[in-house]
């Protein structure tokens, strides 16, 4: 499992993917061994597709389309609502990985 702490930058595209993606699950309120976890989820569920992916976790997140990183978020979101449904299904934050948010 990764062991990875938020780090602030103002230009996000000089992360890594890793620290981009742990970034991301970090300001919609994961702590760092959930979101840790949630991470090492969403690289087996990347790795079973790609199994190359796991040589590009390292790269600058800028060497990547808008559209490619988007895609990762949208599957990143569908890991972390898993993850979350299963060791926190009553955290405050699960709908901020939902695509349709409920009204009440």
């Amino acid at each position: 499992m990764s062991n990875l702490k938020y780090i602030e930058t103002e230009n996000r595209k000089q992360l890594t993917i890793e620290q981009y993606f742990f970034n991301s699950l970090y300001e919609r309120g994961m702590f760092d061994d959930d979101a840790n976890a949630i991470l090492t989820d969403w690289k087996t569920e990347m790795e079973k597709g790609e199994p190359s992916i796991s040589e590009r976790y390292g790269d600058k997140v800028e060497g990547y389309p808008p559209s490619v990183i988007g895609i990762w978020s949208i599957w990143l979101d569908s890991v972390a609502l898993k993850w979350l449904e299963v060791n926190a299904p009553s955290h405050w934050a699960k709908s901020l990985f939902k695509k349709e948010v409920e009204m009440v």
